[in-house]
């Protein structure tokens, strides 16, 4: 399945913008700049490996990463996580585009669960209201990313009738002429043929006017038999 360009510009403009909240909620400009990183890294990895087609030679090496990689995001512990965790639901709509179902729903119940192990473990008994909150948009990330795939499958079935399609009628324009062709070719010979006997009876017609002794005579009949002969040949094509 292709991934649609605006979910492609929708991960980028997410990255920036998330990336800028996220950010500026950490506390030293150390964690700032690792973050940064860290948010660089997915980016890259999602333009040179996602967006290429790479992945497909191994999706769960590209995904595990991603989730590792947001994954260090939640924990450097930024005011702001909430942004990071935009990225979380962008990945899963990712997955859920590419992914056959069950594998999709795994990856989304991994990604879910190690977001919600890193809230509770920073936050304590204060982040169970944040990870009964992330549950819904994870969810929906998952029918949305479905909806897509199951939406450019049809797009993609709808092109492949289209293509056959338009080589059937390409088909039958080539046989119309064809066809054509083979009627303007009997109708030519049903005109030569037509031709070549009245040729004949005309000829046996002179022939039967000239005595055997006239100097045309002999001329005549050979060109009378030529005529059957030709109308013979005709008659068996």
């Amino acid at each position: 399945v292709r991934f649609p360009h605006f979910l492609d510009v929708a991960t980028y403009v997410s990255m920036g913008a998330m990336a800028l909240l996220g950010i500026s909620g950490l506390p030293s400009l150390r964690l700032q700049l690792l973050a940064l990183g860290l948010i660089l890294l997915f980016g890259l990895l999602y333009y040179f490996v996602f967006q290429s087609g790479r992945y497909t030679q191994n999706p769960n090496l590209y995904f595990g990463a991603q989730v590792v990689i947001l994954a260090l995001l939640f924990l450097l512990g930024s005011n702001n996580s909430d942004a990071f965790n935009f990225l979380f639901i962008m990945l899963c709509i990712q997955i859920a585009v590419v992914s056959a179902p069950r594998v999709a729903a795994l990856w989304i119940a991994l990604s879910y669960g190690v977001e919600s192990l890193i809230i509770l473990a920073t936050r304590g008994t204060e982040g169970i209201y944040a990870v009964l909150f992330y549950s819904v948009p994870f969810i929906v990330s998952g029918f949305f990313g479905y909806t897509i795939q199951q939406v450019e499958q049809a797009r993609d079935r709808n092109q492949h009738l289209v293509e056959e399609l338009q080589a059937t009628q390409q088909k039958l324009q080539e046989l119309a002429v064809v066809e054509e062709r083979n009627r303007l070719a009997r109708d030519l010979h049903d005109s030569v043929k037509q031709q070549v006997y009245a040729i004949s009876m005309q000829l046996g017609a002179a022939r039967a006017l000239l005595e055997e002794g006239s100097p045309a005579y002999g001329p005549v009949t050979d060109a009378e038999q030529l005529a059957k002969q030709a109308g013979a040949e005709l008659t068996t094509l």
